[in-house]
């Protein structure tokens, strides 16, 4: 995957005081993927770096429903040529 991607999400959640039906994902850089070392556990590491690739807070992450939360976190590991998804089935 070469360039930003779009999520169409299946539950909206409240963000930036707006409803978002959809994220977008940049792009990650070297200080997004050094979040994986500050964060625990498989789940906390990819909301993590869903929430720096979308540009959320771990509150707004969290509303993410478990579904959309899985499907982020293969389009995530999409940008990552080689690594397994983190918290997902």
């Amino acid at each position: 995957m070469s360039a930003d991607t779009t999520i169409a999400l299946e539950y909206a959640i409240e963000a930036h005081g707006e409803t978002l039906s959809q994220l977008t994902l940049r792009r990650p850089r070297v200080k997004d993927l050094k979040l994986l070392d500050e964060a625990k556990g498989d789940v906390g590491k990819t909301a993590a770096l869903i929430g720096a690739l979308a540009g959320l807070t771990p509150r707004e992450v969290d509303q993410l429903d478990a579904g959309d939360f899985t499907r982020l976190g293969l389009a995530v590991a999409d940008f990552l040529p080689g690594a397994q998804p983190t918290g997902a089935p």
